[in-house]
């Protein structure tokens, strides 16, 4: 059996995205199984798996640890975008648990955007500096 391999010998990112897209909705339909919770929480358990994987493996875990200024707006975009599938998943578990707070969830995204859109605004620059300084 061969591995489809990219130019630069990586794995294709499309086909590995695709198999853990897979994974994470089988979780999903085993946890709602599981707890006998209605299937419309597939989507959402399968958003917080996928954003959580995508923040931890691809954002922290998958970055280069000896150039800190090289693809750090990369990373950025990564970290945002992962944790802005976890917290609609969340947004939704919650409304499904706690019906008819739609509004106070709507401030709650909104507070995490804008929070997310200052971290995002910070100077890549600033941030590699406090880290060679503390090394």
């Amino acid at each position: 059996m061969s591995t489809i391999m990219s130019p630069d010998g990586k794995r294709d990112q499309i086909l590995q995205a695709l198999g853990f897209s897979i994974i994470a909705i089988g979780l999903a339909v085993l946890l709602v199984t599981y707890f006998d919770a209605s299937m419309l929480l597939i989507v959402p358990i399968a958003l917080l798996v996928i954003g959580a994987y995508v923040m931890i493996a691809l954002g922290v875990l998958g970055r280069d640890k000896n150039s800190w200024n090289t693809g750090e707006k990369k990373t950025g975009r990564i970290l945002f975008f992962g944790s802005m599938l976890a917290v609609i998943g969340i947004l939704c578990i919650a409304n499904y648990v706690w019906p008819g707070n739609i509004v106070v969830l709507l401030a709650l995204a909104l507070i995490w955007l804008g929070a997310s859109v200052m971290l995002m605004s910070k100077k890549a620059n600033a941030f590699a500096a406090s880290r060679k300084a503390v090394n």
